[in-house]
């Protein structure tokens, strides 16, 4: 932001004061596109901040002109916002998110009042302190964590939304680090600036500009920004606490708007009509033709009775058929939302930002993201170098064991990025095989898998691995011949049908007949290829190419290199972590030394990068841990372990040369976390994100690691609260098939649904009463009518009527009968037959009984 002295402000005439907003006839569309129709030329509503003496006066010398940076604001209004539009154009894209001055951002300055300020000579007023009334707003559409913000107001430091509601805002990049921006902030946040009467209001913009780091000024580890090069209207600084420097901006007068009418209120003229007709209805009935109605026949009644009925039928259908025109139209946003979203955790997935084993972790990431926040991601690795923690297989100093023993089973498709490029031949493998009693082996040769080599211009060669399982199980070599070959990474695909087998340990044949032992490294949870095997430890019986370091002891490592490394990753275990010890010490140090400058320090805490190895605690990894789960395995008790992935940040453009691991912690019987153990370090280059894609990735300079975020969130701005009242939602998962997340999206139904309903029950509860009115009408002419019959004729039409359903109801009542008899003689037998049962046994019993008494 700008953090200029004063002193550094540039003495140079300004070129205008003022600038005039210019009334919009219609609210623009908030997507980050300038339309010229919703923006068109207007050189009195337009600011240009685009020449060298609006560069900062101590910084003008980093301005490369315009194409290094320059802004276009052009200002509108009405009677209910402020519309900014921003047209940036910026050659490099930078910002850490935090200090938010510390990156690509533009600065937005307002005097909502300036009735209590005195005018000055060089601006609106001579105010030299922000006062309720001044706000200075941050707009950073490439900080990870935060799109906008309010950093001053009134009388203190912000850094938050300062109370402002409604802020809507929108980018749309325009390649490297240029874009276009539009902002909308209801006046409504102001009471100065309630009404639509014409004022004067301080106005005015600055732009940050930042290309690159600088490194770290003190031990701290963590590269700082290049001082931006910052540029405002007037050329001027210290705008974030003298308000008197604002230019000023002129607001006519505008209207009020007309209340809006919804679109489907149209639709409401028949519901009018009906209940019209509804109303005539009523007054006929009740008022003074009701007499004539009485003394009328029972088929006017009857027809009016109809009519009454078909019109309530046509008003529920009407009511109904809109009510499903208003969900279909929700459930299109709906799943146009989930569409997208599938999108977003796809690549949300790809860059490591979903947990692999915890679904609802992963359900409720996808929401933060969703929703604008940026999370913890691990993007893939682009590529990476072992760091030598001890010697390896094959070197003089090497004194463990060679093997690596993997389990490979039918199925199985491992892949091994290799320690370093290989000119081989070929390759003998020690493997073996289980044999199984479904495989039938005589004296053939078996295809137990096929081994693939590939380079690094990702050429392969594949050749099958064959072996004789006529003397079944048990350990044998196979030599694998590829031809010249400089591989960098191999891949084993074992045979459908196929035995299981162990691969016990592997050598490279050189292209001069030697051989070499080949460690075969893995990779994490998160696909970061590291020197190490789950269950690898010192003394065991696989290979351990890692060190182990005693209480207040400290190790030094040259680090290997690797163009453009941004991240060291090192699996480590203490001897005995949180929660068995105290949450929040200190356990190690790590300090990275650089070709030039000082080094960049890292400590690992207890409780954050590392925790108790056995996974049978009570706290299990928790998920707001910084470290994530390199892998994990059981022992040979059954108990589940893990080792923790901590990642180390490097500092951008600058070679690393070698690293110092300081154990800080005291013994475990001095309630301290104990040994450390280093299992594997590898130095990595990860990718800055998906080409293209919904999500972009930025550094977290404050955790180390990387953060992604949505580039544009409104697809979902409007299905993630909470509606009340009304709504359709859904809840559906989404994203890859490994890595599936649950969203709910809900969007409410317009109020003129929920108003066409409340009127249409109102209307049927009116045909009801008329419908009832009809009917007690039609059952007195009915009463009068059988009144007016011989008594005779009736009661031979009520014998006529009631003599087939007597003859009905007896015979019912004899088969009825008959099938209860039946019933209940076979529910007799059965207890009889039950009675004889128990008898007869009681009887074999005791004769059983007498027969073993009499041997």
């Amino acid at each position: 932001m700008g953090r200029a002295s004063a002193e550094d402000a540039s003495p140079a005439v300004p070129e205008r004061s003022a600038i005039r907003a210019r009334v919009l006839t219609a609210p623009p569309t908030i997507d980050g596109e300038i339309r010229p129709e919703e923006w068109p030329e207007d050189p009195a509503s337009t600011l240009r901040i685009d020449r060298a003496e609006q560069v900062l006066a101590a910084r003008r010398e980093r301005w490369k002109g315009p194409l290094d940076a320059h802004l276009v604001a052009r200002v509108g209004i009405d009677a209910e916002a402020l519309y900014v539009a921003f047209s940036v154009t910026d050659d490099v894209a930078l910002h850490t998110g935090d200090p938010w001055h510390g990156g690509d951002s533009i600065e937005l300055f307002l005097n909502t009042d300036l009735a209590d300020d005195r005018e000055g000579e060089d601006g609106p007023a001579t105010e030299t302190g922000y006062s309720d009334d001044d706000w200075q707003l941050f707009l950073m559409p490439g900080n990870p964590h935060l799109r906008w913000g309010v950093a001053y107001h009134g009388d203190g430091v912000r850094y938050d939304d300062g109370g402002l509601v409604g802020v809507r805002m929108a980018t749309r990049p325009r390649g490297g680090g240029s874009y276009d921006l539009e902002v909308k902030i209801p006046l409504a946040n102001f009471p100065g600036l309630a009404g639509t009467a014409a004022r004067r209001i301080g106005f005015d913009v600055a732009l940050n500009d930042v290309d690159r780091f600088v490194p770290a000024a003190t031990a701290a580890g963590l590269p700082q920004p290049d001082p931006a090069t910052y540029l405002s209207s007037r050329g001027l600084g210290d705008l974030y606490r003298i308000p008197s420097r604002f230019l000023t901006l002129e607001i006519p007068e505008r209207t009020a708007p007309p209340r809006p009418v919804a679109a489907d209120e149209d639709g409401s003229a028949t519901l009018w009509l009906t209940g019209l007709l509804a109303l005539v209805l009523v007054i006929a009935l009740v008022g003074p033709l009701s007499r004539h109605l009485a003394r009328a026949g029972p088929r006017p009644k009857a027809a009016m009775l109809a009519l009454d009925v078909l019109l309530a039928g046509f008003l529920a259908l009407s009511s109904s058929c809109e009510d499903r025109r208003a969900r279909e139209v929700a459930q299109t946003r709906l799943d146009a939302a989930v569409n997208e979203a599938q999108v977003v955790a796809a690549e949300a997935a790809d860059l490591g930002a979903l947990d692999a084993a915890d679904a609802a972790a992963r359900s409720r990431t996808l929401g933060r993201l969703l929703a604008g926040e940026s999370v913890p991601c691990l993007p893939p690795v682009a590529a990476h170098a072992f760091v030598r923690l001890a010697p390896w297989p094959g070197e003089p100093e090497f004194t463990g064991s060679s093997e690596s023993r993997i389990a490979l089973t039918e199925g199985a498709d491992a892949e091994w990025p290799l320690t370093a490029p290989l000119d081989a031949v070929g390759f003998r493998v020690r493997l073996a095989p289980v044999r199984t009693a479904g495989h039938q082996g005589g004296g053939e040769r078996a295809l137990l898998a096929t081994l693939v080599a590939v380079d690094a211009d990702g050429r392969s060669v594949e050749a099958a691995v064959e072996t004789n399982l006529a003397d079944g199980a048990g350990e044998r070599v196979v030599r694998v011949s590829l031809g010249a070959q400089a591989a960098v990474r191999l891949r084993w695909r074992h045979a459908p049908g196929a035995p299981p087998a162990v691969l016990v340990a592997m050598s490279v044949v050189r292209p001069d007949g030697t051989e070499a032992p080949l460690p075969l490294p893995t990779w994490t949870d998160d696909r970061i290829p590291i020197l190490a095997r789950p269950g690898a430890r010192p003394g065991g019986a696989g290979t351990f190419l890692g060190t182990v370091i005693v209480p207040r002891g400290e190790r030094q490592f040259a680090l290997p290199a690797l163009a453009g490394a941004d991240r060291l990753w090192l699996v480590v275990a203490v001897e005995r972590g949180f929660p068995l010890t105290r949450h929040g010490q200190e356990v190690a140090e790590v300090r990275v030394q650089y070709a030039v400058g000082e080094p960049s320090v890292h400590r690992l805490v207890n409780g954050d990068d590392v925790d108790e190895e056995r996974l049978n605690q009570a706290i299990r990894h928790p998920a707001d841990m910084r470290s994530r789960v390199a892998y994990r395995w059981t022992d040979d008790a059954g108990t589940p372990r893990h080792h923790d992935l901590v990642s180390v940040p490097l500092d951008f453009g600058r070679r690393p040369t070698s690293v110092r691991v300081k154990n800080l912690s005291a013994s475990v019987p001095e309630q301290g976390t104990g040994s450390l153990l280093v299992a594997a370090a590898t130095l990595a280059r990860h990718v800055a994100g998906v080409a293209g894609g919904r999500l972009a990735v930025a550094p977290d300079a404050e955790n180390g690691g990387d953060r992604a975020f949505l580039r544009d969130a409104r697809p979902f701005a409007e299905v993630l609260a909470v509606p009340r009242g009304d709504a359709v939602r859904t809840l559906t998962s989404v994203g890859r098939a490994d890595r599936k997340a649950t969203v709910t999206f809900a969007t409410p139904l317009p109020g003129s649904v929920a108003e066409r309903a409340r009127r249409t029950e109102v209307a049927l509860l009116t045909c009801l009463g008329i419908a009832a009115f009809l009917l007690v009408l039609l059952v007195v002419d009915f009463v009068e009518g059988f009144r007016r019959l011989a008594p005779r004729l009736v009661i031979g039409v009520l014998a006529a009527a009631l003599l087939p359903v007597a003859v009905t109801v007896v015979l019912a009542d004899r088969r009825n009968t008959d099938r209860l008899e039946a019933e209940r003689e076979a529910r007799v037998r059965g207890w009889l037959a039950a009675a004889r049962g128990a008898i007869l046994g009681s009887e074999r019993q005791e004769a059983q009984v007498g027969a073993q008494g009499d041997t």
